[in-house]
């Protein structure tokens, strides 16, 4: 039995499968399935996640450079864990904008 959020997942994969192959055509198509069922090694960050990542590094280097410490091991643990925060909040936020911005295919 699926639950409601797979039956969702379920209908938009459909929904952009047709609008795929209206535009683009069955080659389209194809490649564009390819795409959302490659899971690519653990170890591997896709375009947009590297984009995110590098953003990411910025944001957490300018808020090493407020608090005046590079090295994480004199940081408090406030500061670490805003060290942390700051990094995850900026690769999140970039990483959605660069997805929502470019193609699925």
């Amino acid at each position: 039995m699926k639950t409601t959020r797979e039956n969702e997942i379920n209908y938009e994969n459909m929904r952009f499968s047709r609008l795929a192959q209206a535009t683009l055509g069955e080659e389209a198509l194809m490649l564009a399935a390819a795409n959302l069922v490659r899971v690519p090694p653990s170890d591997m960050l896709t375009v947009s996640e590297e984009a995110a990542a590098d953003h990411a590094t910025e944001v957490a280097a300018a808020y090493l450079g407020v608090i005046g410490k590079t090295d994480l091991a004199e940081m408090t643990k406030d500061e670490a864990h805003q060290f942390i925060r700051k990094l995850l909040i900026a690769y999140r936020a970039k990483h959605r904008e660069l997805v929502l911005s470019q193609p699925p295919f």
